[in-house]
């Protein structure tokens, strides 16, 4: 009989993505590319996917994302996409995005 792979989960996809993960310094292309599918088909609320593509190392999947999510009260998607615009090493672009997500929770 064939062995079937189990679907991918949110916890098993953390225990693949986390230890390879490096947002300081991300290399140029997605840490796991075959994960990108698989990440955009678990139907997860889109601030767990941005999350979960940031840790793949894949910013345009992330970008993509977060820039829907920018608008109060998004404030997880306005944190995600300061946390984007600094693994860019884009500071002054991150500096803002938290600086929104201050004002977001004031407000």
């Amino acid at each position: 009989m064939a062995e079937t792979n189990p679907k991918p989960t949110l916890s098993s996809l953390l225990h693949t993505l986390l230890p390879t993960v490096d947002l300081t310094n991300p290399p140029p292309h997605p840490t796991h590319s075959s994960l990108t599918p698989t990440i955009s088909s678990l139907l997860l609320h889109p601030t767990l996917e941005a999350a979960l593509h940031l840790l793949n190392a894949d910013l345009p999947s992330a970008h993509f994302l977060v820039r829907h999510m920018q608008a109060p009260p998004a404030i997880e998607g306005m944190l995600l996409h300061s946390i984007l615009h600094r693994s860019e090493g884009d500071m002054s672009n991150a500096r803002a995005w938290a600086s929104d997500t201050v004002d977001a929770s004031d407000g």
